[in-house]
């Protein structure tokens, strides 16, 4: 027990007398001998000894052990020191000491407690009989001659995970990967998109000029020479390859590639690393782009005169830069001359106070990546020159890139001015002349000066379908529209008796009022050979003093102009619509975004 580590010192000072291998003076020279060995080792060496198992180990066993066993275990009993794993030692132990021979074990788990965790420890160890020919087996007690193997398990597990990771990605890589070796090309490693490009072929462990001899004519070949004599990688890009077909034809692809040198140690080229992809869509699609410019330019030729034909402006946001562009239509409904350069803050600024939020928030939902609505609003603008108040009807829709963020925003934009001020009179004139008829059919008479003094065509009729009041401008619509001028007591059907299909058109509509359904409707009234028109036609109850039904009155507009309106409106941005596909499919393809002008 000579020596000055820290285990020959507790070995010295331990009480072994309290123990069932007695006092150390007496111990049998086998196990001095061993205990000698262990204390001069720097190899981990573990002793079981006696039929209680008693534990002695030196330093470099200590090493793996935790605050919970190191030194509490020394000189106790096998069994109580190691009840986390004697389930899978004590079977071992006990072969020993029966004199049945000895154990090893390679990278075995064998959990320990340590430091408040039972962690998970591979070992390399062996059991073997320490003589005793006092024991009745002739063995006294085990040798455990031990490494702890953790790390190293841990490594070549990580190591091993790492390659079959390695290998799945070059397995599954979207795009062509094979490793040549050598200055003949030896094909060692192919992925399978390599395959489905050169075509199903036996071609592992072959020379390229032999595998893919098309590769020769082609300048492959020479390629892959210059590179492994050279050492310098090789890139190229839309390279035109022609494989051959099971037919004996070719089918051209283009590819971009890299030739990789590969050297070893010693810094010589020993094989080639080819990585590429096959691009012949993207090739095929520029080269369409390219072909199909000139029509892009004379579409948006045709764009622009239509939009100017039909008063429509275009407006485009650059959402990376926050650039505004306006044409000189569009600057005129913000009250700004036309030379005068423009931001989004002209457009916030120009928004009338009470609709810049609902404008806004239409903005925002139109370029935001989750929404994309469609912008489709209608506002005022108060102009920055002239303070005038206008009406705009702007739609537009996002254009977002791979990642969901809104590049841009096109749109188009109408001035509404006329046909906002139309519909303002003709809603007054509305609510006007409905306040009125009400009040007077509550006294049983009607307010001719009002009725005959207006545009909107009135026309009231009782239970049956006759006529108790229609104002002139009704009267001379009717006789414009079907030849026949109706007055007060004429049934609207039995006048309608040679025009069937306006017979039943009125009769539908009417009947819905007639049983008490106040509604809005618009439709078209006239023969096609004449002006044919569109109206908006509202319904409402006539009732008595007493509310029981008594028919229904009719208030009804010319909306034709309008109706045009939104048709040319409508054609416009199906125009616009157009010109921003062709446009979008640039970009996608690697062309160039021209700008509508």
């Amino acid at each position: 027990m000579a020596g000055n580590s820290e285990m020959a010192q507790r070995i010295r000072e331990f009480d072994w007398s309290t123990t069932p291998i007695g006092a150390a003076a007496n111990w049998p020279p086998t196990l001095k001998a061993m205990v000698r060995l262990a204390l001069s080792t720097q190899h981990p060496i573990f002793i079981f000894w006696g039929a209680e198992h008693t534990c002695i180990y030196n330093d470099a066993y200590s090493a793996s052990l935790g605050p919970e066993k190191h030194p509490r275990i020394l000189g106790s009993n096998g069994q109580t020191a190691w009840p986390e794993i004697w389930g899978v030692i004590g079977p071992q132990i006990d072969l020993v000491m029966s004199g049945k021979g000895t154990t090893w074990h390679e990278n075995q788990l064998i959990p320990i407690l340590r430091h408040g965790a039972l962690e998970d420890v591979y070992w390399t160890y062996s059991y073997g009989p320490i003589d005793d020919e006092s024991a009745p087996t002739g063995v006294g007690g085990v040798l455990v001659i031990c490494t702890e193997t953790t790390q190293q398990v841990v490594n070549a597990r990580r190591l091993a995970d790492e390659r079959a990771r390695l290998a799945r990605l070059f397995e599954q890589a979207p795009g062509f990967m094979v490793m040549l070796s050598g200055p003949e090309h030896v094909i060692e490693l192919a992925n399978p998109a390599y395959m489905r490009l050169v075509g199903t072929r036996e071609i592992l462990g072959r020379r390229v000029v032999d595998a893919l001899p098309e590769a020769v004519s082609q300048g492959f070949i020479e390629l892959l020479d210059r590179v492994y004599r050279s050492g310098h990688a090789f890139k190229a890009t839309g390279v035109s390859y022609r494989q051959p077909r099971s037919d004996g034809t070719l089918d051209q692809r283009f590819l971009d590639f890299v030739y990789q040198p590969i050297s070893d140690d010693a810094g010589a080229v020993i094989g080639i690393f080819v990585e590429g992809v096959d691009v012949t869509e993207r090739t095929r699609a520029d080269d369409a782009l390219r072909r199909t410019t000139s029509d892009l330019r004379e579409r948006e030729e045709q764009l622009r005169l239509a939009t100017e034909a039909a008063d429509v402006g275009l407006w485009d946001v650059d959402m990376i830069t926050n650039a505004l562009y306006w044409p000189s239509r569009v600057k005129a409904m913000f009250g700004i001359s036309p030379s005068v350069p423009v931001s989004m803050q002209d457009f916030y600024a120009g928004l009338h106070p009470d609709d810049r939020d609902p404008t806004t928030h239409a903005f925002e939902a139109a370029i935001d990546p989750q929404r994309r609505s469609t912008y489709d609003v209608e506002y005022r603008t108060i102009g920055k020159e002239d303070r005038r108040v206008r009406w705009v009807a702007a739609k537009g829709r996002g254009v977002f890139d791979e990642n969901s963020q809104c590049v841009r925003v096109l749109g188009t934009a109408i001035d509404i001015t006329n046909r906002k001020a139309r519909e303002a009179r003709l809603k007054e004139l509305n609510e006007m002349l409905e306040q009125r008829v009400a009040d007077t059919l509550a006294e049983k008479k009607i307010l001719a000066d009002i009725v005959e003094g207006t545009d909107a065509f009135v026309q009231v009729a009782d239970l049956n379908f006759c006529y108790l009041a229609i104002n002139k401008a009704g009267a001379n619509e009717l006789e414009r529209i079907f030849g026949i001028r109706p007055k007060v007591g004429d049934n609207m059907l039995t006048l309608l008796d040679n025009r069937p299909e306006h017979r039943e058109a009125v009769a539908a509509v009417w009947s819905r009022a007639l049983a008490g359904e106040e509604f809005t409707a618009t439709g078209e009234l006239g023969d096609k050979a004449h002006d044919q028109r569109h109206y908006e036609m509202k319904f409402n109850t006539l009732r008595d003093t007493n509310g029981n039904r008594v028919g229904a009155y009719q208030f009804a507009y010319d909306v034709t102009d309008r109706i045009r309106d939104q048709h040319r409106l409508a054609r416009a941005e199906g125009a616009l619509r157009q010109a921003q596909k062709m446009e979008a499919g640039g970009p996608a393809h690697g062309g160039h975004c021209t700008r509508l002008q």
